[in-house]
C-alpha cells in the first residue's frame, strides 16, 4: 500500500505498511503514523511537518532530500536510519524508542529530545 497523494494534512495512518517501496515527494502536515511498518523504503524529497509516530517500525530506510521538522517518535523502533542522508532536521523527539544503528554523524541537531 503507497501513499497515492501528494499532501496529506491531518491524516491518521494506522497500521500502513510499506517495504522496500520508494515514496517520492510525498507532504505529511500534522499526521499521526499508529502501528506501522516502513522497512527498507525510501522517503525521497518528503517532507513530515508535525508528525508523530507511535508504535511504529521504522528499519533501514533512506531518508532522501527529506525534511522533518517537529516530528516525534514513541514506543518506535527506528533503526538503521542514515538521517545523514536527509535535507533539513529540526525538533525531532525520540520517547521509549530503540535508535540503533542511526547515523547522525556530524549532523547539527538543535532541539533534539
Amino acid at each position: 500500500m503507497g501513499f497515492t497523494n501528494s499532501n496529506y494534512y491531518q491524516e491518521k495512518f494506522t497500521k500502513t505498511t510499506l517495504s522496500n517501496e520508494i515514496v517520492k515527494e510525498v507532504e505529511f502536515e500534522e499526521c499521526e503514523f499508529k502501528d506501522c511498518s516502513f522497512v527498507d523504503c525510501e522517503f525521497l524529497k518528503c517532507k513530515f511537518i508535525n508528525c508523530s509516530f507511535d508504535g511504529c517500525m521504522i528499519s533501514a530506510v533512506i531518508p532522501t532530500d527529506s525534511r522533518f521538522v517537529e516530528v516525534s517518535f514513541a514506543n518506535s523502533k527506528v533503526i538503521g536510519l542514515d538521517w545523514t542522508k536527509a535535507k533539513h532536521i529540526r525538533e525531532i523527539g525520540f520517547e521509549n524508542c530503540q535508535i540503533n544503528y542511526s547515523n547522525f554523524r556530524q549532523l547539527k541537531l538543535p532541539k533534539i529530545r
